[in-house]
């Protein structure tokens, strides 16, 4: 599919995703840009609810999400809570990581910046 229909499209399921103010005052929140889809929540249950609601929307308009390419990230200002396992969501197990890349943007699970900006003065 080329961009401007997909666009189209995921624009079509997502806008029925609830979506008003921000992480600040809501359990969830998501990010979109054309296929990557950044999905925030502050507890487990939220996440599977988010995750039901974006599923469900997706596929009403005929897309699926790629079990293979969504990973799963806990984010902590403590370490101990920084777990990288994986975690179950409807029957599907979705890895756990560490770090990932977004829109060319390291992120990673203690919100450090310092590998990004080596990263960044390294490619000049």
């Amino acid at each position: 599919m080329s961009a401007v229909p997909f666009n189209l499209v995921i624009h079509k399921a997502l806008k029925n995703v609830e979506q008003s103010n921000t992480i600040l005052n809501r359990l969830t929140q998501f990010c979109g840009y054309v296929d990557d889809i950044l999905v925030i929540a502050r507890s487990l249950p939220a996440l599977e609810a988010m995750c039901a609601e974006v599923s469900r929307e997706a596929g009403r308009v005929g897309l699926v999400i790629n079990s293979e390419k969504t990973k799963y990230m806990r984010f902590s200002t403590f370490p101990s809570r920084r777990s990288v396992k994986g975690v179950t969501i409807f029957c599907v197990t979705y890895e756990g990581v560490a770090e990932f890349i977004y829109l060319g943007t390291l992120i990673n699970n203690d919100n450090s910046l310092e590998k990004e900006i080596q990263t960044y003065f390294g490619r000049q």
